[in-house]
């Protein structure tokens, strides 16, 4: 599902009941393959050249790369959304996993004096030029929400 977007940036949002064999898979150390099955398995659209490894985050550390990724564009810096919206969307997405819930990311990030940049990464999620986001699974239920741009 797509929630906000326009011709150089595109939200992706996706939410999937987690099933049997992923509640053990996302317990996993390395839960790399079925990370990047859900992904295929959601498609956005794009080619996706699987993660090589998914970094796990804190749930801080989700919230915090979500509200910085959907306030500012990736390509040019601008402003996407008023922090008030951008913290709101990653409330609402970090909320959705209980406490259980565990994170991931297929980039690294940076601080800049406009919050996190993400600086470079494994694979892709939405096959655009840039992107960043977050995977989540709990016991219940796995999702990502990413932004794609372009330049």
């Amino acid at each position: 599902m797509l929630f906000a977007g326009d011709e150089d940036g595109i939200v992706h949002f996706h939410v999937l009941p987690l099933d049997r064999a992923g509640q053990g898979e996302i317990r996993d150390r390395d839960p790399t393959a079925y990370l990047n099955a859900f992904v295929l398995r959601v498609g956005n659209g794009h080619g996706v050249e699987p993660v090589g490894r998914w970094r796990p985050l804190a749930r801080n550390e989700a919230h915090a790369v979500l509200c910085d990724t959907l306030r500012w564009e990736q390509a040019y810096g601008g402003e996407r959304f008023e922090l008030a919206v951008a913290e709101r969307i990653a409330t609402g997405f970090v909320d959705l996993f209980d406490e259980s819930g565990r994170f991931f990311t297929n980039w690294h990030f940076e601080s800049t004096a406009r919050g996190l940049r993400a600086t470079s990464g494994s694979g892709s999620v939405t096959g655009a030029t840039f992107e960043a986001g977050v995977v989540a699974a709990d016991g219940h239920r796995i999702g990502l929400l990413y932004v794609a741009d372009e330049d």
